[in-house]
This record gives structure tokens, C-alpha cells and sequence, in this order.
């Protein structure tokens, strides 16, 4: 962006007022118009988002920041219901105790089985606790870079309404547990494909 406004003065000097924040004009040639000041506002928020994206998905197309950055909100609140419906169907001992040496062989008494379990969070739960840490990051990060919280309610809604669909289709089909189990994994590659498909689509 220019550091000085690019309008010129009746002279036919150059401005040396300093244009507004994301645009190229100062208030008094223009900046103050409804238009420029929408113009300069996207700028920014774009301009924001790209280095949003930056640490979050190197890779991710940043042609249109904003649109990827919500679909990466979208796709992480995704996987943090999913994570939460597959939390909600451990115990509590399941959540807390974890398998911390398993011995199988032959003994003096004969075949050896043993498990020897120590207080260790689960695995699912740390993973459900490290979704939730990213999306609330970067939801924050996005609200500070001026997306509209509307759009960021929308992206979390249509998550939220995907996996709920999902969610009951699996369940009305009365699978057995390890089916179940093998569902729930198809559901969240599924989920992962259609936000790379949409990712792609908005480069």
C-alpha cells in the first residue's frame, strides 16, 4: 500500500496525507466513502487471513484467504464433534487409566496375559482437548483479522449440521461396535475430502 495518498491536490501536487488502512487514498480524496472504505476493509481482512493461513496450512491456496480460512474453521469444528462423540463413549477408568505394559509369552505357570495400566489421559482425549485448543485459536485469530462473525457462526453451523447428519445415518443402521468404530473413521475422511475438494474449488 502506498505510505502517502495517490491522489494529487488542486496544485497538482501529490497528496501527502496518509491514505486509509487497506486502501490507497486519504479520507479527504475519497477514503471516506462507503465504497473504498468496504474495498479497504476486505484488503485487510485478506491480507490478514493469508498470514492466518500461513501457520496454520503452508500449503493451503491463499487466492481467497478469507474463504479458505473458514473452511478450516468449518473442517476443524468438524473433527472436534467428531472427537467428542467418540470421548462420550469411553468411561470415566477409560478416560483416566491407560495401557502402560502389555506381557504375552510363556511363564514358569505356564501362557502369561498381563496388562499393567497406570494413570494416563487417553489418547482421544488429548487429541478432542488439542481440536478444541486450535479451533477456539483460530476462530479468535480470524475474528481479529475482521471476518465477519456472522460467516464464522455460518462455517461452524454447516459443520455442526454435516456431522449431525452423519451422525444419524450411522446410528439408524444398527452396526455392531467394531462396525461402529470402522464407521466413525470413514466419517471423518469423508469429511476431510469434502474440505479439500472445497478448498481446491475456491482456488
Amino acid at each position: 500500500m502506498h505510505t502517502t495518498c495517490k491522489a494529487h491536490t488542486r496544485s497538482g501536487a501529490r497528496c501527502k496525507n496518509r491514505p486509509i488502512i487497506g486502501a490507497t487514498v486519504c479520507r479527504m480524496h475519497g477514503g471516506s466513502s462507503p465504497r473504498v472504505r468496504a474495498a479497504a476493509e476486505r484488503r485487510v481482512a485478506e491480507d490478514s487471513a493469508r498470514e492466518i493461513l500461513g501457520t496454520i496450512d503452508p500449503d493451503a491456496p491463499d487466492e481467497h484467504p478469507v474463504e479458505t480460512l473458514l473452511i478450516l474453521i468449518r473442517q476443524k469444528r468438524a473433527e472436534v464433534m467428531w472427537l467428542q462423540s467418540v470421548v462420550r463413549g469411553f468411561s470415566e477408568d477409560q478416560l483416566i487409566w491407560g495401557l502402560a505394559e502389555h506381557r504375552t509369552g510363556i511363564g514358569p505357570e505356564g501362557p502369561v496375559d498381563v496388562e499393567t495400566r497406570k494413570t494416563e489421559q487417553n489418547v482421544w482425549w488429548r487429541l478432542l482437548r488439542e481440536a478444541e485448543n486450535q479451533l477456539a485459536s483460530w476462530t479468535i485469530a480470524a475474528a481479529k483479522a475482521g471476518v465477519d462473525e456472522r460467516r464464522l457462526q455460518i462455517a461452524e453451523a454447516e459443520a455442526a449440521m454435516i456431522v449431525r447428519i452423519l451422525e444419524t445415518f450411522i446410528n439408524r443402521l444398527q452396526l455392531t461396535p467394531e462396525r461402529h468404530s470402522e464407521a466413525r473413521d470413514i466419517m471423518a475422511g469423508v469429511l476431510r475430502e469434502l474440505d479439500q475438494a472445497e478448498q481446491g474449488s475456491a482456488a
